[in-house]
């Protein structure tokens, strides 16, 4: 069952979309995608809570983190002042939600060592955890790189380690505080207690996912497609190692580092797409993802960045995710349909941009058949 998604205000949705997300842009490992996946998180919790406002855990969701532009130390005080002091906000909520979203964004951080004092702030601080075991390796390593600048590596990691121990074991502050059953952390819990059961482990550990996030000169295309490959290899192989990634095919080992590793290196869906109108042959770069499939989440549009690669094209247009494809989609305005994008943002990845070829405004088959052949 999906989150109750009517009942989000369109207008909470649009001033949030308009002006809070973009705000993230200046952060660090704290992207918008960050945020679109704890809202995303945010709503899968509240749906089985009759009597709570999704009006307000989606606002929470999205201020969350919002702090950080001023302080990551304070960041969950600096974000309950945003909250308190954004006018805007006075126009669809009561005094006393302004004051509750702000208690909940607040009380979010699982370190703070007390209960939040309402189910939306259990609700925000739940859906914040961590479920993929790369967000932590790199946070964690560059945090403490960055306060211990003369710290040998081998200490920096061992300090990591324990950081990571005292947060995610199964006594852990990060478990003790998780207030809602969820597999996806129980299963991600599991892999730290293996990952730093030694220092010998995740020494080797630390040190692989450190070299394969920091490699120079890496371009990463996403998706499946044989001829989006081929493509950005003429394109671009004379200025970086393009790498292809299926994410129908991914090891074990690259889905744990994946979404990291992505962060920190330019990362493009390119290749064929189909479109309603939009001619054949088009090049386009895709200004925002939309969802409007039956089995994702549809209320929020994520938007994209135009690619500084050399010869980016200069016609941008929204990408549709779309269960029933171009033919049975009635939308007359230029767009582009493709799952891609939104298996990235469903999984949380910082997609850079969106580099599409149109191969076909017809029909499902037709672009099948482009595809393989």
């Amino acid at each position: 069952m999906e989150p109750k998604l009517k009942k989000i205000d369109p207008e909470v949705c649009r001033y949030i979309e308009d002006e809070i997300l973009p705000k993230y842009r200046g952060l660090k490992g704290h992207t918008d995608a960050h945020i679109a996946d704890v809202i995303r998180r945010s709503l899968i919790i509240a749906k089985d809570f009759d009597d709570v406002n999704l009006d307000m855990v989606y606002v929470i969701a999205a201020y969350h983190d919002l702090g950080r532009l001023i302080d990551n130390e304070t960041h969950n005080l600096e974000s309950a002042k945003m909250i308190r002091n954004d006018e805007a906000l006075k126009d669809f909520f009561t005094p006393e939600e302004v004051i509750v979203m702000s208690e909940a964004v607040e009380d979010h951080r699982a370190s703070l060592g007390h209960e939040p004092r309402s189910i939306y702030g259990k609700i925000v601080s739940c859906a914040d955890r961590s479920t993929n075991i790369a967000e932590p390796l790199g946070r964690a390593y560059d945090y403490e790189k960055s306060l211990h600048p003369d710290w040998s590596e081998e200490e920096v990691i061992e300090q990591v380690r324990i950081h990571l121990r005292e947060k995610y074991s199964h006594g852990g502050y990060a478990v003790k505080t998780m207030y809602f059953k969820n597999p996806e952390f129980e299963d991600f819990v599991e892999k730290i207690e293996k990952v730093t059961a030694t220092q010998d482990i995740f020494y080797r550990v630390q040190t692989e996912f450190n070299k394969q996030r920091l490699e120079p000169r890496r371009l990463i295309i996403f998706g499946a497609s044989k001829k989006g490959y081929e493509m950005a290899l003429k394109k671009f192989s004379d200025r970086y190692q393009v790498i292809k990634i299926d994410p129908d095919a991914l090891s074990e080992v690259e889905e744990e580092h994946l979404a990291y590793i992505i962060s920190r290196v330019p990362i493009m869906v390119f290749g064929p797409v189909g479109s309603n109108i939009i001619p054949v042959r088009t090049e386009i770069y895709v200004t925002e993802s939309r969802w409007i499939d039956s089995r994702l989440s549809n209320f929020m549009p994520v938007k994209l960045e135009k690619p500084s690669l050399a010869g980016a094209p200069c016609f941008g247009v929204p990408c549709y995710t779309s269960d029933k494809f171009v033919t049975e989609t009635g939308i007359k305005a230029p767009v582009v349909f493709d799952r891609v994008l939104a298996y990235l943002i469903q999984e949380g990845f910082n997609v850079v941009s969106s580099w599409r070829i149109v191969s076909d405004n017809l029909s499902k088959e037709q672009f099948e058949r482009f595809k393989n052949n």
